[in-house]
């Protein structure tokens, strides 16, 4: 499992972004509206502005709030996984 994140966080930095990137300006997530509508509409911007998953998974962190960034970093390592 290691090495496909190895792997993955290797692809995610370097990653070439297109020079048309400028993602549709959606609020940040904040823990308080419904994830799953949040992701959908994410998705959605990220795809309209010449984006691909790659891409997504990158811009993810840019997209939460300051309070939803520290609670992910305040998990335990593997705590998602278990």
């Amino acid at each position: 499992m290691a090495d496909d994140l190895d792997g993955f966080s290797n692809r995610l930095r370097s990653i070439q972004w297109p020079v048309t990137f400028e993602p549709v300006s959606i609020k940040k997530f904040d823990g308080e509206s419904d994830p799953k509508t949040w992701l959908r509409t994410y998705a959605i911007a990220v795809r309209a502005a010449n984006g691909n998953k790659d891409i997504m998974a990158a811009y993810f962190p840019v997209m939460m709030s300051r309070q939803v960034q520290n609670w992910l970093e305040s998990l335990p390592a593997g705590s998602i996984n278990s």
